[in-house]
């Protein structure tokens, strides 16, 4: 029977890197030399730089200014003082949005695979009807074929009629939803240019002022940023139904063909009653052309998963790997930027494991079907293989969901803050597979952040790092 392909948790849209790591440095006043404060300066306003960027700012602009980070910062990363705390947060920063950006290709490259499995499941329908009509014709009785001709004709014509049917919605689903991205996007030029406008009046006043108007325009952008994301977010779903109404559309001509084929099998057994064995070899013939493409198709499928697919999902796992360990050293200034940029780490991670999770979901639930079919090829065992794989994905998923959570509950806060904390977590832990229960106790000790690595990286729990300013 086919897998249940596990449910898609959550997606990497592209970070939104706010000022919490400048809200930051403004406290680490004398720490650092004047080299590594420069530094970790220019790499906030590359970040405000990206997280401020318009719809005409590719993801492509993103990753290059990502690298540009990664590049400038790394050499003054380290725990030698708070700016080298800061270097290394804006370090593990730009890998998490290099991270980002790979997700998205990741993306990418699933709706293709998902688009290929569509295809095989309409090649194999095609094989199975016609190995259908071939047995059927082999089985030769003037009236009795002709009965069954005509029945599997309307069902295939009523398969024709509720494919185009469905087409018809999808595509005014997309038009709806293609008008409410357009709409997004208009609200997030407008939510900028308000920013931008603001940014402008700071000039010539005073520095209280001043910095009204940057959280003013901060609250702005924050804004433009949730307009876009609900935009990306709709894309994705725009990107999701495209595959679906391709797939009508084939589905709809492969039954068209099949219509063709039996009206013209029921005129030939109405005409020639002695050629229902040439019928027979025709349809059998047709099959096995059908059986041939799908074995190459499956294989052509296997080879996608198994280098775009997985190395996609690899560099997404050794960048945010590699953005956990460059935290290590931001442990004690700034262990609250830290563990907010760990939990954002593992929240992505959690998602590439459950990408991958799916995309397992979907290749054990073709491969079964292929098998069942007896389609030549070892599809039984790669069913088996894609399950464990899918099992061990969602494993990791919820393990990475789970460290996401604990990262956002080894921040010390009080009030709305810590409420806003724990709700987070909460989404985080059910994002895991779990409901726990609030990990904050109601006696609030302003003490040290615990150890946020418990899974990536090892060292960190035994310090007694001071506490945020």
């Amino acid at each position: 029977m086919p897998h249940a392909r596990p449910a898609l948790h959550h997606s990497i849209a592209r970070p939104v890197i706010a000022a919490s790591l400048l809200a930051g440095v403004g406290l680490l006043q004398g720490c650092g030399d004047d080299e590594t404060k420069a530094a970790v300066r220019s790499a906030n306003i590359q970040f405000e730089s990206i997280a401020a960027g318009d719809e005409n700012f590719r993801m492509d602009d993103a990753l290059t200014e990502y690298r540009a980070i990664e590049t400038d910062i790394g050499a003054y990363a380290g725990d030698g003082s708070g700016y080298a705390e800061a270097a290394a947060v804006s370090l593990a920063q730009a890998k998490l949005g290099q991270a980002a950006h790979a997700a998205q290709l990741s993306a990418h490259a699933e709706t293709d695979a998902l688009r290929r499995v569509r295809l095989l499941r309409a090649t194999l329908s095609e094989y199975l009807t016609l190995s259908a009509i071939a047995e059927a014709a082999a089985l030769y009785d003037p009236a009795e074929d002709l009965a069954e001709l005509r029945r599997i004709a309307q069902l295939r014509q009523a398969d024709a009629t509720r494919y185009n049917e469905q087409k018809s919605e999808i595509d005014n689903e997309i038009a709806d939803l293609e008008a409410k991205i357009a709409a997004l996007r208009a609200r997030a030029v407008a939510q900028r240019r308000q920013a931008g406008e603001i940014e402008l009046s700071m000039i010539d006043v005073s520095a209280q002022r001043a910095a009204e108007l940057a959280a003013d325009a901060r609250e702005y952008t924050l804004r433009a940023d949730n307009y876009d994301l609900e935009a990306d977010r709709i894309s994705g779903r725009v990107g999701q139904l495209r595959p679906t109404a391709a797939e009508i559309a084939l589905n709809a001509g492969n039954a068209a063909s099949q219509i063709a084929m039996l009206e013209n099998s029921q005129r030939e057994a109405t005409e020639r009653a002695r050629a229902s064995q040439q019928d027979a070899s025709e349809a059998r013939a047709a099959a096995a052309g059908a059986r041939d493409r799908l074995v190459s198709l499956a294989g052509e499928f296997r080879n996608f998963r198994a280098d775009t697919i997985e190395n996609g999902t690899n560099k997404i796992t050794r960048l945010l790997g590699a953005a956990d360990s460059d935290l290590r050293p931001a442990n004690q200034s700034l262990k609250i930027n830290a563990a907010a940029t760990r939990a954002s780490i593992k929240e992505a991670l959690g998602s590439a494991w459950t990408r991958r999770a799916n995309g397992h979901a979907d290749a054990a639930a073709i491969y079964e079907s292929l098998a069942d079919a007896g389609i030549p090829g070892e599809f039984a065992r790669l069913a088996e293989e894609s399950r464990v794989a899918m099992d061990e994905a969602m494993t990791n998923s919820n393990e990475a969901f789970a460290s996401a959570a604990r990262a956002l509950r080894s921040i010390r806060v009080n009030g709305d803050a810590r409420d806003k904390l724990e709700q987070a977590a909460l989404r985080l832990d059910r994002l895991g597979g779990t409901e726990p229960e609030p990990e904050f106790s109601e006696d609030f000790e302003d003490d040290s952040v615990d150890d946020m690595s418990d899974d990536m990286n090892d060292g960190d729990g035994d310090e007694d790092p001071t506490d945020d300013g």
